[in-house]
Parts: structure tokens; sequence; C-alpha cells
């Protein structure tokens, strides 16, 4: 797609339509189709002072660049000034800002230039090249960009602009070049500064919390997944959505520290996987940022944290604490890394329990101390020592940290309804000493890492008093909490 010269309109190509879509900006609205010759179909567009432009796949053995007409039926250029009109079928154009060219890049390593002056195509190469892939963009009448490659007006190459690989984006921000790469999608993305005044350019990368989008062979080799806005910040398209990130975003700032990382439960409890953890440290986050939607996603203020490699989903993250849930993927010892945009967190390594029960602790009003969540079944309130158990009634115990479960549940995923999902590890539960029937424990459906244990209070064989003891023993690991039992006189 591109935007005309006299920035009215939008023009967008598709890869299997005959035709390209025009839509005026000011309204917002589709105003009309433009048509290109019979079996033509644009896969990218380009709109200079005189023309636009359309590299076309054609539904025959030549593949061809057509002028798009604002009315009327598109037409193929007879030849491209000396050269034949006989493009490769992922063949990419972007005009420059002035209007005055078009640059053409082609994924086998050819590049053309087409000059809106002369309404001809005054240069083209072959042989610099074995093939092009990544960024392209003409950010000057006399520079242009084709991957991690420079060029000058006539197309030689000039050197190159990115020192970590194939970039997939690249603008133009405060003077100097910005290029967006990542040696895979999985891998921390980075963005450079380039001066593009100096030779050899001066390049000072910085690494994303995220991937930039990376090209797809399938669809084509070349991206434009970067842009800077009116107000200096700069938005990246990544593997998740879009990163963004403010003009200032390589300023010196300090690295993170991580210093602990604990049930988020009660702040002190190990962790297991899928359960839900707090991470604690400084410097975790330039901002506050917190996210409720589902699946939860695994970049927040654009920082991301792993354990062993894998992605933490994450719910908050503060300067001082993050709250994710551990993956259920890792187990044995964690390593885990923070990638911020000030830096890469210290490695940090953490013991991860198969199992670690741990009940969510609440602030109860009246009450000076934080009490765990074991509420009543009836009617959903918290035991506290005011409304204290009763003998021969049920309880519903709110907890974290109870391992993997079956069926599966997805990281980051809240639990399924039906079939619900139960720990590996079934639980035991005992009040002062009474083993108490389970009628059910498993993850809350909807939720994410919170998991319930359903229990009958026997009618006989427990002692009332203010501090009875109740355990959750699971796979070895055992959690005490007290709570006040009476009778039910």
């Amino acid at each position: 797609m591109d935007i005309t010269f006299d920035r009215r309109y939008l023009i967008v190509g598709a890869d299997n339509s005959q035709v390209a879509s025009l839509y005026d900006l000011n309204t917002l609205q589709f105003v009309r189709y433009l048509p290109l010759p019979y079996g033509h179909y644009p896969r990218w567009v380009a709109a200079s002072g005189n023309a636009i432009l359309a590299a076309c796949r054609v539904a025959g053995p030549v593949h061809t660049i057509d002028r798009i007409q604002m009315y009327g039926m598109g037409t193929s250029y007879p030849t491209l000034g000396v050269w034949q009109n006989d493009i490769n079928i992922d063949t990419a154009i972007v005009s420059s800002p002035s209007g005055n060219f078009i640059l053409g890049a082609m994924a086998d390593g050819r590049t053309l230039l087409y000059d809106a002056n002369q309404d001809l195509f005054v240069s083209a190469r072959k042989g610099d090249f074995t093939a092009l892939s990544g960024a392209i963009v003409a950010p000057a009448d006399d520079t242009f960009i084709v991957g991690s490659n420079a060029l000058d007006g006539s197309l030689v190459p000039l050197g190159m602009v990115s020192e970590t690989g194939t970039t997939s984006g690249f603008a133009m921000a405060g003077g100097l070049g910005l290029a967006t790469s990542a040696q895979s999608a999985s891998s921390p993305g980075v963005v450079e500064r380039v001066d593009l005044s100096l030779l050899p350019y001066l390049v000072r990368p910085t690494f994303m919390t995220e991937a930039p989008l990376l090209a797809d062979a399938f669809t084509s080799v070349f991206m434009r997944t970067l842009a800077a806005l009116a107000n200096g910040n700069i938005i990246s398209l990544s593997t998740s959505g879009f990163v963004a990130l403010s003009s200032n975003y390589d300023v010196a700032m300090a690295t993170p520290d991580i210093t602990s990382v604990v049930s988020a439960a009660d702040l002190t409890s190990p962790v297991a996987p899928g359960g839900l953890m707090t991470v604690l440290g400084t410097n975790l986050s330039l901002t506050n940022a917190a996210s409720s939607t589902l699946p939860l996603p695994t970049a927040l203020a654009n920082s991301c944290l792993t354990v062993n490699g894998v992605l933490v989903p994450m719910i908050m993250i503060s300067p001082t604490q993050i709250n994710g849930q551990l993956p259920f993927e890792v187990s044995g010892t964690g390593t885990m890394i923070l990638r911020t945009p000030a830096g890469v967190s210290n490695t940090f390594t953490f013991p991860i329990d198969p199992t670690a029960p741990a009940a969510f602790l609440v602030n109860v009003p009246n009450w000076n101390t934080r009490m765990p969540t074991v509420t009543h079944a009836a009617d959903g309130e918290l035991v506290t020592p005011s409304y204290p158990i009763h003998l021969d009634e049920w309880l519903v115990i709110y907890v974290t940290g109870m391992g993997v479960t079956s069926p599966t549940v997805a990281s980051g995923a809240g639990s399924p309804l039906d079939p619900l999902a139960q720990p590996v590890a079934a639980p035991i539960v005992f009040l002062d000493g009474a083993q108490l029937p389970v009628e059910f424990a498993g993850l809350v459906p909807g939720e994410v890492g919170v998991y319930q244990i359903n229990v009958q209070v026997p009618f006989k064989g427990v002692r009332t008093g203010m501090q009875i003891p109740l355990t959750i023993t699971q796979g070895g690991y055992t959690l005490t909490l007290s709570v006040r039992v009476v009778t039910n006189n």
C-alpha cells in the first residue's frame, strides 16, 4: 500500500486481486477500485509525483511493473527503460519522500530505479547481491535501503546499516535512521540508530523486548514494519502485535536487577509450575503496567521475562515487582532473565518445586492481619475469627502452586470448565489431624494459576478453638494454616 503524492488517498493492492483499492484519507471511506490488466495482481504499490506503479504477479510466465490509472484500466510498461519488463515474482517498490523516485528490489538480488521527472526507469543493477530481503525504504533521493544494505542514487552499494543481521523495518526519525532486526522470532529484537551521513555508518543497537515481525517467503521476503510518528515515538510490528518505543528509548537507564522469586499468594512460599509468582527487584520496569486479558501477554511495558528460555505470562509489572504465572513447561532449577528497554537483567536462579501449594492472603476489615482464603462453601464468605468454621460444613480453599494438571492447560490461558483441570498430584487435607474428604481439587475455571480445594469438615473428631491447624499436603510439600473452629451450637 502507499499514499498518493497529494496525501489525499490510500491505495491498497492485494496478491489475489486484479484491482487496487482507493480510499479517501479525509473521510476514511472506500472510493473505487482501480483495475489492472487481466491476470495482473498488484503485490506492491508505490506512488510518485508523476505515476503510481504496481509490482504485479502475473498469471503467466512474465511478471511486470504496471502503471495504475486513477480512472480507467491500468497498463503494463512495454519496457523498463532499456530493460525488459520482466521482474521477479517477489519484487518490492517504495517511493522517496520527495516523490521524485521509486525504488524497486527483487528477491533474486536485482534493483531498479524509476525517475518520476523523466517518467523513465533510469537505473537497474544485477550482480551486486545474490539475493535481497528485509526492510525496503527510500529515505532520500540519493540514499536507498534494502535489507541491511545502503545504496546510493545510482543503486551502488555504500555499506551496511545493521550490525545484527537482515533488517525488517527502517524509518527516519530526528535526522537518523532507525532499523529493526532479529536473529529469529523467539529472540529479542534489536533497534539501531543509523547515521547515514557517516561512512562507515554509525550504528547504535539497543535490545527490544520482542522480535519484530520477520519476513515470510510464502508472502514476501521484503518488509515494512517500522514507523516513526509525528510526536517522535516509534511503532514496530512484532511477533505478537506491536512494540511502542518513546523517542528517547536509548537514553542511559539503570539495568534491571532481580533479587527474589516467591509465590504470589503469600510472598514467602516457593513456586511450582503453573502457579502465580512474584518477582522482586529494582529497575524492573520504567512504568507501571497491568493486563487482565486472556491469554495473559508475555510482554508488558516493553519488557519480557523468561524462565529457562520460556516466556512468562505477565499480569503486572512495576519498577520493583512483577506478577505472572510460572510456565507449566519449566521444572528443576529456574534460570530467569528480564529484558527491558533499559537492558538485560542479571541471571537469577531459583528452585522450582513440583508442587508448592500456598494460600492467598487477603486483608480483612477490622483485623490487622492478612488471612488465608478459606471460605464457607454455603455463602462464599471468608473464614475469620468472627465467622469461624463450623463442624459438618463444606469449605473451599483457594491456593496457587499445585503444579501440572490433567488435562494440561496452556500457560497464560484461562482454565477450562469442561473438563476440569485437576492436579496430577492429589492433595490431602487435614483439620486438627483429621483427614477431610476432598470433593474436588483443581484449577478454577476461567482463572490463570488459581486452584481450589473443596473439603468437608466432619461433625466430630475435630477440636474447637482459635488456632486449629489446617494442613494441605501435596507431593511431599505441606502447607499449614491456622483457623478458628466452633461447634454448631
